[in-house]
């Protein structure tokens, strides 16, 4: 359930209320603890014409996790937000 409130969370922000148009176009895909609850991976699809390189958008992602953390606290009910990893993977591409 908590996976589900922060895939759902970050997209929101991802499509619109993180303000980034650099990460426009990026799918949030799996949420999934690491180990466990306190620290969650993201699955990052990127779609086949994302323009940044993979160190701009992990550099990027450095900048804006913190506030993407604090949207994901919003949203969930829990004492204390997940720490969030984030994986980059490219879309398929046959898939929408």
């Amino acid at each position: 359930m908590l996976c589900r409130q922060v895939q759902r969370s970050l997209s929101l922000a991802i499509g619109g209320e993180l303000d980034e148009p650099a990460l426009s176009g990026v799918i949030i895909g799996e949420v999934r603890p690491a180990p466990n609850a306190g620290h969650l991976v993201v699955e990052l699809i990127l779609p086949a014409d994302f323009e940044l390189s993979m160190p701009e958008l992990l550099a990027r992602l450095d900048v804006v996790a913190p506030r993407l953390r604090h949207l994901v606290a919003q949203s969930i009910s829990r004492k204390r937000a997940p720490e969030l990893s984030f994986i980059p993977v490219a879309s398929g591409g046959g898939a929408s």
